[in-house]
């Protein structure tokens, strides 16, 4: 059986702490605190099969398994589990580590571009503007940063294979992908509250 990053599961306490104290989930601060404690100890294990529930119920009571209920209020337990703070922290989570493959992704492929001694004139800086295309343009901006101070002499007279002249364009593609990833991780961040309530305790 698997089990999830611990760094996903912080970011899940986390998300689930941000819902808390946006004014909207209807808790006591002494419950806020003691799920803003939970992030100084271990993260418990949350098997990433086996759960057959509504909603994100069963994995939310994984992760908040170290918390004192015994006395929670009418609708603070529902507030503590309900909502999607499980989905927010798995996708900021797969934007963060998009963006940092990405980064390795441009330097292999420049150094890739560097070891054939392929001509730079795909990468000129001139193609931002004709391309038109911010995710194209950022991914040439990218790969000329790793190729700059590469020499201009012995590179190859001839035109390069197609597959070295497509890098820009196919590492624009994935820079819009991450960009995709990352919006989204920003929306179901800012939608994780639970079922707001009125009730006099709440923050």
């Amino acid at each position: 059986m698997g089990f999830l990053d611990p760094a996903v599961g912080r970011g899940i306490l986390f998300a689930r702490l941000a819902s808390l104290v946006s004014g909207h989930a209807g808790v006591r601060p002494s419950v806020a605190e003691r799920v803003a404690a939970l992030l100084d100890g271990p993260v418990p294990q949350v098997p990433l099969d086996g759960q057959a529930g509504t909603g994100e119920v069963l994995p939310m009571a994984c992760v908040l398994a170290g918390l004192r209920r015994d006395d929670l209020h009418e609708g603070e337990e529902e507030a503590l589990l309900g909502g999607a703070p499980w989905s927010a922290a798995l996708a900021a989570d797969a934007a963060i580590r998009a963006r940092h493959r990405l980064a390795h992704a441009e330097s292999i492929c420049a150094l890739s571009i560097e070891a054939f001694r392929a001509p730079l004139g795909a990468y000129d800086e001139a193609l931002d503007d004709l391309w038109g295309d911010p995710h194209e343009t950022a991914a040439l901006r990218g790969l000329r940063r790793y190729l700059r101070g590469a020499g201009t002499v012995e590179r190859r007279f001839h035109q390069a294979p197609v597959s070295y002249r497509i890098i820009p364009r196919v590492l624009g593609q994935v820079h819009r992908a991450v960009a995709a990833a990352e919006k989204a991780a920003t929306v179901s961040l800012r939608s994780v509250p639970g079922t707001p309530r009125s009730a006099s305790g709440a923050m």
